[in-house]
C-alpha cells in the first residue's frame, strides 16, 4: 500500500506545543479574540536544535548518517523560511477576521503567553503530539505529530488555547515540507468554522463536528458533480474505474500540483481533502500502537463549502485513502 505522509512534521520547529484540535472559547468570547491586534508568528530557528545537528554532521565519520543530518538540518532550515513566507502571503487575504495584524518572532509570542497579556490575539504554529513516556523514561510514538495552528488570546496559555485547528493535507510529499495551499486551505475553513461558531452559538464546537455537520446540510449538492481526487490517495482495492462506475458524476484522478493549483486560483472546484482528526493510542498488555484517524471529505476550492465527511466510525475508513463504496454514498444520499 502506498504511504502518505500527512504532513507529521516532527522536526524540532518550536517549544510551542499543543496536545489536540480543540475549541475552548465560548461563541461570544470571538468578538473579542477577533477586536485585538492579531500577532502572528514569525517563526526562528531552534538554535540548540541547529547546533546539535551541526556537532552530528561534524562528528560523525559514517558518509551516510553525515549527509542525512544535513538533509535533516536543510530541510528544517527550509521549512522556517517557507512557513514564514506563506504565512504573510495569506493570512490577510484568507483569514481576514482582526483589522490589525502584527508580526513577532517566536520569542517575542513565548514572552506575550508567559506574561499573559490581555491586549493580544495570537497566531501561532505547534505540533500536536502522541508522545507518552513510561515509568523508565523510554518514549512511545515521538515521531507521530500533527501540524496545528493556534488562534488564542495570550491570557489564555498554551494548554487551554481558545481555537486550535489541525492543518489538512492534499497529497503525498516529503514530511518536512509544506506549502502555501496548505495555508490557504487551512485559514478559509478556520474562518468558515469560527463564523459558524459565532452563528450557532454552539459551546466546544469541534471542527470535525462542524464537518460533520455541514456534510448533512450540503451532501444532496453533490449529486452529479465532477469530483477531483488526488491519484496516490486512492485505497489499493479501488480503482478510478471503480469510484466512476460508482458515482452518479465525474471523478477525475490528478496530481497534488493540479489540486494545488485549484486551491491557489480558487478555481470552483470540489477537492477530495484529508483531515487528521485524532490521534489514537491503543494496545493490549505490554504491547500498543499509534496511529492518526482521519476524515475524507470534498470541499469547494472557492467558497471553502463541505459536502462530505466520511470516516468517523473506528475502523478502516478513517485511513488515508479513498475508497470505491464512499462514492456509493455520495450518490444514494
Amino acid at each position: 500500500m502506498k504511504k502518505i505522509n500527512l504532513l507529521f512534521i516532527c522536526v524540532i520547529l518550536t517549544s510551542l506545543s499543543t496536545i489536540a484540535q480543540v475549541t475552548y472559547a465560548k461563541p461570544e468570547d470571538f468578538k473579542n479574540i477577533k477586536k485585538r491586534p492579531l500577532v502572528v508568528e514569525n517563526m526562528e530557528l531552534n538554535e540548540k536544535s541547529v547546533e546539535s545537528l551541526e556537532k552530528k554532521i561534524s562528528k560523525t565519520s559514517n558518509t551516510e548518517k553525515k549527509e542525512k543530518y544535513k538533509l535533516e538540518l536543510e530541510n528544517y532550515k527550509k521549512f522556517v523560511n517557507d512557513f514564514n513566507t506563506y504565512v504573510k502571503s495569506t493570512v490577510k487575504t484568507y483569514f481576514n477576521l482582526n483589522s490589525e495584524i502584527i508580526f513577532k518572532s517566536t520569542s517575542e509570542i513565548k514572552e506575550l503567553l508567559k506574561a499573559k497579556s490581555t491586549k493580544y490575539t495570537l497566531l501561532y504554529y505547534s505540533e500536536s503530539t502522541s508522545n507518552r513516556t513510561d515509568q523508565y523514561g523510554f518514549k512511545y510514538f515521538p515521531n507521530l505529530t500533527i501540524p496545528t495552528l493556534n488562534y488564542t488570546r495570550a491570557e489564555s496559555g498554551k494548554i487551554k488555547v481558545d481555537y486550535s485547528f489541525f492543518m489538512p493535507y492534499t497529497g503525498q510529499r516529503d514530511r518536512d515540507e509544506i506549502k502555501e495551499e496548505d495555508f490557504i486551505l487551512s485559514f478559509t475553513l478556520m474562518k468558515n468554522h469560527i463564523e459558524e461558531i459565532e452563528k450557532t452559538g454552539e459551546k466546544k464546537y469541534s471542527f470535525r463536528k462542524y464537518l460533520e455537520d455541514q456534510a448533512k446540510k450540503n451532501m444532496p449538492q453533490l449529486n452529479n458533480q465532477t469530483l477531483i481526487i488526488n491519484k496516490n490517495q486512492i485505497h489499493n482495492g479501488s480503482s478510478i474505474e471503480s469510484i466512476n462506475e460508482a458515482y452518479n458524476g465525474k471523478v477525475l484522478a490528478v496530481s497534488e500540483d493540479e489540486i494545488n493549483a485549484s486551491i491557489k486560483n480558487k478555481k470552483d472546484a470540489i477537492i477530495g481533502v484529508i483531515f487528521a482528526y485524532d490521534i489514537l493510542i491503543g494496545g493490549i498488555g505490554p504491547l500498543s500502537a499509534a496511529r492518526i484517524s482521519c476524515l475524507k471529505t470534498f470541499i469547494n476550492t472557492k467558497t471553502g463549502m463541505v459536502y462530505t465527511c466520511i470516516g468517523t466510525e473506528y475502523g478502516q475508513t478513517n485511513d488515508q485513502f479513498f475508497r470505491t463504496n464512499q462514492f456509493k454514498k455520495y450518490t444514494n444520499e
